[in-house]
């Protein structure tokens, strides 16, 4: 089945605005180790930081994609380790959707220049679009 841009858009505008929630900003939660094994489930890996989505966090969707505001980075990881996956929560907590990270060119649903991180280092997206 395909999927047409103006139903993918309207999908995405949904998900951007779960995220948002009634209340507070979204985030996503970076943790060591592979993604649950069911979506909505929380990671069995440690939290390495958490970064903090703009208020809306994302632009229009246009062509099945959007394009996130700026996101606020953690200027404090809380634990050393290798980036593994990542949490979208919405203001409430409630997990949104997730995914695995890896290295550059790795395949991942995320890709970071380098997954390592220690205590107190800074974790920083400089962009993020989702595709449908």
């Amino acid at each position: 089945m395909r999927i047409t841009n103006p139903t993918m858009n309207v999908v995405l505008t949904a998900f951007a605005n779960f995220i948002d929630g009634p209340t507070n900003n979204g985030t996503m939660d970076f943790y060591t180790g592979a993604p649950a094994a069911s979506a909505g489930a929380p990671p069995g890996g440690t939290l390495l930081g958490t970064v903090t989505f703009s208020r809306p966090s994302f632009q229009t969707p246009s062509g099945g994609s959007m394009l996130a505001y700026t996101i606020s980075s953690e200027t404090n990881a809380l634990a050393d380790g290798d980036i593994g996956c990542f949490v979208i929560k919405n203001s409430s907590g409630t997990i949104c959707g997730d995914g695995d990270v890896t290295g550059l060119g790795g395949g991942g649903d995320l890709e970071f220049d380098d997954v390592s991180v220690e205590i107190g280092d800074t974790i920083a997206l400089s962009g993020l679009t989702i595709y449908l």
